[in-house]
C-alpha cells in the first residue's frame, strides 16, 4: 500500500503507513528500507540517516551501506559540508572492501563515486570512474544524460577543452 501511494505522490499516506508497519515491528527491515527511501526522496536527508542507521545496525548489508554513503553525500551537498562527503567515501571504501564489490560492475556504486570525488574535486578520479560508466550506459550519447554532463563539467573542471569538443562533436541543441 505504501508503494502504490508513493507512486500516486501521496508522501504523506506512505510515510503513514509504513509507520503503522514499523509501529507493529519496529525492527522491520523492509519497512525501515522504504521508509528511509521515502524520505530521501523528500530530501529529510537527517532522518534518513537515522533510518538507515538502524537498518545498518539490524541487518549490515551492501545495499544499506550504499543508502549510508549515498545520504552521507547529499546531505554534505544540501549544506556544501566536504566533512560529509568525506565520510560518505569512507563509507563506500568501507562497504567496497567489506563485500569485495568491483566498482566497475556496480553502475550505482560507480556513479556515486564519481560525484563524490567530483565534489571534492579529484577530478582525474572522476573521470576514470565516468570513462567506466561510459561503457555501461547507453544513453551517454544523450546531453541530458547525467553522466554525459559530469562528464563535460570534469573536462572543463581539468582544463581539457579538447576532449570536451571531441564529446560535443555532432550533437547539436535543438
Amino acid at each position: 500500500k505504501a508503494l502504490s501511494l508513493s507512486m500516486l505522490g501521496r508522501f504523506d499516506e506512505a510515510l503513514s503507513c509504513v509507520d503503522e508497519a514499523l509501529n507493529l515491528n519496529p525492527d522491520y527491515i523492509a519497512a525501515l528500507d522504504f521508509k528511509q527511501n521515502l524520505l530521501k526522496g523528500e530530501k529529510k536527508f537527517k532522518e534518513a540517516e537515522k533510518i538507515i542507521d538502524k537498518c545498518i545496525k539490524l541487518e549490515d548489508t551492501a545495499h544499506h551501506n550504499f543508502h549510508k554513503a549515498e545520504i552521507l553525500y547529499e546531505l554534505g551537498m544540501a549544506s556544501n559540508n566536504s566533512q560529509k562527503i568525506k565520510e560518505a567515501l569512507k563509507v563506500q571504501n568501507k562497504n567496497i572492501k567489506k563485500f569485495k564489490i568491483k566498482i566497475e560492475e556496480s553502475k550505482l556504486e560507480c556513479s556515486l563515486r564519481a560525484n563524490i570525488f567530483y565534489k571534492l574535486q579529484k577530478h582525474n578520479e572522476c573521470l576514470a570512474l565516468l570513462k567506466i560508466l561510459r561503457k555501461h550506459d547507453p544513453e551517454f550519447n544523450n546531453p541530458r544524460s547525467p553522466i554525459f554532463f559530469r562528464m563535460l563539467t570534469t573536462l572543463a573542471a581539468l582544463g581539457n577543452m579538447k576532449e570536451m569538443d571531441r564529446l560535443l562533436q555532432g550533437w547539436h541543441p535543438t
